[in-house]
């Protein structure tokens, strides 16, 4: 009976079409403003949300990396009413007012609209909000228990 485990285990080959994957690319961080060079590519943008705005027309909400979405460096962060939901499961109701001025990290497809690039954004898991000084993830904002104490404030 062993023997049938060690061959079931064991490798059938060393290359060619039914060899074991190689393990996927790591996701490369950039900034905003280097968005172009990735159309795409799926990155990790770090940017802090400098204007944003729904339109109501479209039914879509909008992150933008710069105050001048017109702005050859802006990378603009695209939420579609269809991902609303998803959103709302997440108590994040107005994700204009949520991200705006916070520093995020968005994970997606670089895209070009316009020839403007952007990230269309499906679920609020692609965007993790930073620390303002830190590309590090921001913790979470709540005491771990009824008895806890939140920690101090960064000076």
């Amino acid at each position: 009976m062993l023997w049938a485990c060690w061959l079931a285990c064991a490798p059938t080959s060393t290359g060619g079409a039914d060899a074991t994957p190689a393990a996927p690319a790591k996701i490369p961080r950039i900034a905003a403003a280097e968005a172009r060079a990735h159309v795409s590519k799926t990155c990790a943008v770090e940017l802090i949300v400098r204007s944003s705005r729904h339109l109501a027309g479209p039914r879509l909400w909008i992150l933008n990396s710069c105050k001048n979405y017109r702005d050859p460096n802006n990378l603009a962060i695209v939420i579609w009413e269809d991902s609303r939901q998803a959103f709302k499961a997440h108590k994040i109701l107005d994700p204009v007012q949520y991200y705006r001025g916070k520093k995020i990290r968005v994970t997606g497809r670089i895209n070009l609209y316009q020839e403007r690039p952007q990230i269309e954004v499906e679920k609020p898991t692609q965007i993790e909000i930073l620390k303002p000084n830190d590309s590090k993830p921001e913790a979470a904002a709540e005491p771990a228990g009824p008895d806890a104490k939140p920690a101090p404030a960064d000076p």
